[in-house]
């Protein structure tokens, strides 16, 4: 069950730097 957490964890933490990433080269 905590490798499940983890790994959906550091999916969520992917997801959010690249909406981050998105989001830096719409304004630039």
């Amino acid at each position: 069950m905590m490798a499940m957490l983890d790994v959906a964890s550091v999916e969520n933490t992917v997801l959010e730097q690249g909406k981050v990433r998105l989001t830096m080269d719409r304004h630039s």
